[in-house]
């Protein structure tokens, strides 16, 4: 336990030289890191009293390295990047955030599922009338950190299926994708909208030509038909 705190407190001091990108919520979240480890320090004080067991301590130790991961995460997007990195930016996964709109009569469709290697949860599958689908911002084999805010890291796929089928809309869904993918998804979004807006305008131009050619036409019969008239009436 100890070597984790020294690690994480070597961490820290190094990030304190870093340039930040949002010095304020970099505070915020380098609190949170040692409220966390204030909390722990004290579990071991407790089992070296023995207050409480091993077993019991092995699972704070265990809670304690899963609420570290979310925040360290977190950490990583305020640090500011090096002169240049825009290209390892493109190439290395970071957290997007995706909103999926609608309500909850048209369902997400999103079969997660859990890898034991990497221990995360991922996208599986996507259904074809699901609104995820529709959205056209997650694709499958994402890997999901966040369900509405909820930190899912370290959950099973049972347990982030039941959360993504009961949670409300919009949905808010944090994936670690890279920067790339992520713009290439909106880029293709931005493409079907302008060719639906052109589709529509080419649409509303040919009804008016056909609304402009059947007026010609009825006043062209109408001509003819009040010339026969006078004609007839010329012969009587």
């Amino acid at each position: 336990s100890s070597k984790i705190v020294a690690s994480l407190l070597n961490a820290l001091q190094s990030m304190d030289r870093h340039q930040m990108t949002n010095p304020m919520e970099y505070a915020g979240l380098r609190q949170t890191l040692l409220q966390h480890t204030d909390t722990f320090l004290q579990s071991t004080s407790n089992v070296q009293n023995n207050a409480i067991t091993p077993q019991a301590f092995t699972k704070l130790a265990k809670d304690y390295v899963r609420a570290l991961l979310p925040v360290l995460q977190k950490l990583r997007c305020v640090l500011a990047p090096p002169l240049g990195a825009e290209e390892i930016d493109d190439i290395t996964p970071a957290l997007q955030i995706v909103t999926i709109l609608g309500d909850r009569a048209t369902p997400l469709g999103i079969e997660v599922a859990h890898c034991s290697f990497s221990n995360i949860i991922y996208v599986k599958d996507l259904a074809a009338d699901g609104a995820a689908k529709r959205s056209g911002l997650v694709v499958c084999g994402d890997e999901i950190v966040e369900i509405n805010r909820q930190n899912i890291m370290g959950w099973n796929a049972k347990a982030a299926a039941d959360l993504l089928n009961s949670c409300e809309r919009p949905c808010r869904l944090t994936l670690k994708i890279t920067k790339a993918k992520c713009d290439a998804r909106i880029n293709a979004l931005f493409a079907q909208a302008k060719a639906l807006q052109v589709s529509v305008s080419q649409d509303r131009d040919r009804r008016r030509a056909n609304t402009l050619q059947a007026a010609q036409s009825a006043a062209t019969a109408a001509l003819v038909q009040q010339h026969q008239q006078q004609q007839l009436q010329q012969q009587q």
